[in-house]
């Protein structure tokens, strides 16, 4: 008997191709370059990332970071605090300033009398001036090195993230080629059946639509798939992604004094205090010394030479003082809260990530149990289906009941990978690589 020969509708293949534009169009939506999305010149977002053994988790972290969008936040606060540190070290509190001065009687009494007078204004520190300038520049400075970690801590996120949607998906579209292809078993194990008259025609009808309905499957996974993909180079940068990138959960977590997310938040009170003295500090104008020069002439035409020499010191009122300190102060109490917050929520959220493993420990010891039995079941399923026993229906929904508790047990080995990774990443720790160590 010849044999039969079948090919898919063209109602699923139009209905893939809208699946497929469908994607690529979201996708595009996010805003990916062409050209600037790290993806090599000639290669669109959505071509496969192969795996390189030689890339670690912590590179793929500074290459992100290194794109991050407030990435040069930390330089430009190390500039302002080089700024004020010049200051707080310079000879003077200010610009000194010259002036001249000229007087004559030409319009009033007109008796010739003149007299000219030039000379220099140099200010002077004010007490504790100069200490409270250092101060902000070595908190101001401080908040720099602290902002450099708490975006290392962010991007590493993005990558753990964007790591593990892909870890994920890709095992889903694993399980997806494996179910299709033990469909299209199926398929023809029921054809060459039906050949010899051990089955009906309407049973390979419905294993070769069971065959389609997997195909389709499969299709939406990777189109998924390559969705994940322009977000992993968009992120990075990169065109590879590493072998593996499990972690191992910290033992002790450097909580709460080294968390960088804290840290900043520390050191940016920490700045904000030294500002409110910074400003009660620079409210009164400087005392000034004045030296110069006078020279007059009488009408009668004798001069007279001398040196002037005068001290400005201007009195400094509380409630000038304050003036300038209170919108420091309210920056401050926002910073204090904004702490206040952050160690509450990083507390919770640390927890919270603890509590994951534990509960992804517990599931995959079920999901593994079950896809145990599973496997057993489908095993004398088979073994009645060859001899008869069993229809192709009742064989479908145990090879189903299979398939989906070796999803599951797939899909919870993962996360128990991704809950260690969202445990180190709520404690702070940064994947980083040794070489660009400091």
């Amino acid at each position: 008997m010849p044999k039969p020969h079948w090919s898919p509708p063209s109602v699923r293949r139009n209905g893939t191709a809208f699946i497929t534009l469908l994607l690529l169009g979201v996708g595009s939506a996010w805003g990916t370059a062409p050209s600037g999305d790290g993806s090599t010149p000639g290669q669109g977002p959505y071509v496969p990332l192969p795996t390189d053994p030689g890339l670690g988790l912590g590179e793929v972290v500074q290459r992100a970071t290194e794109r991050f969008p407030e990435g040069n936040q930390p330089q430009a606060r190390q500039s302002q605090a080089q700024a004020l540190k010049s200051r707080s070290s310079a000879f003077l509190p200010a610009n000194p300033a010259i002036g001249v001065t000229h007087y004559n009687d030409t319009l009033l009494t007109g008796n010739g009398n003149r007299e000219w007078e030039a000379g220099m204004e140099i200010p002077i520190w004010r007490p504790g001036q100069r200490e409270a300038r250092g101060e902000y520049a070595r908190r101001t400075s401080a908040l720099a090195n602290a902002t450099q970690g708490s975006i290392r801590l962010r991007a590493a996120g993005a990558v753990r993230s964007r790591l593990w949607a892909l870890g994920l998906q890709r095992n889903r579209v694993a399980l997806a080629r494996r179910e299709l292809k033990t469909a299209k078993a199926l398929a023809e194990k029921v054809r060459r059946r039906m050949e010899l008259g051990d089955l009906a025609r309407t049973d390979l009808l419905l294993a070769r639509e069971r065959v389609l309905e997997k195909e389709t499957v499969l299709e939406e996974q990777q189109g998924r798939l390559r969705v994940l993909r322009a977000d992993y180079r968009r992120v990075s940068g990169l065109d590879r992604v590493p072998e593996t990138w499990r972690e191992s959960p910290v033992d002790e977590p450097p909580f709460p004094a080294e968390h960088p997310t804290l840290a900043r938040a520390e050191q940016e009170v920490a700045r904000l205090r030294a500002k409110v003295r910074w400003a009660g500090k620079e409210a009164t104008a400087n005392p000034s010394l004045t030296l110069g020069a006078r020279r007059e002439r009488a009408a009668d035409g004798t001069a007279i030479n001398g040196v002037v020499a005068a001290v400005h010191i201007p009195i400094g009122l509380s409630t000038q003082r304050e003036a300038k300190q209170a919108p420091v102060r309210m920056e401050l109490a926002r910073a204090q809260s904004r702490l206040d917050r952050l160690r509450r929520e990083v507390t919770g959220t640390r927890e919270e990530a603890r509590q994951g493993i534990v509960t992804a420990r517990r599931t995959l010891r079920q999901a593994r149990k079950r896809e145990r039995l599973a496997r057993h079941n489908l095993k004398l399923a088979r073994k009645a289906f060859d001899a008869g026993e069993y229809d192709l229906i009742d064989l479908i929904k145990v090879q189903d009941k299979f398939a989906a508790a070796r999803r599951d047990r797939a899909r919870r080995e993962l996360e128990l990978h991704r809950a260690i990774a969202r445990f180190n990443q709520a404690a702070g720790v940064i994947p980083w690589p040794r070489s660009a160590q400091s």
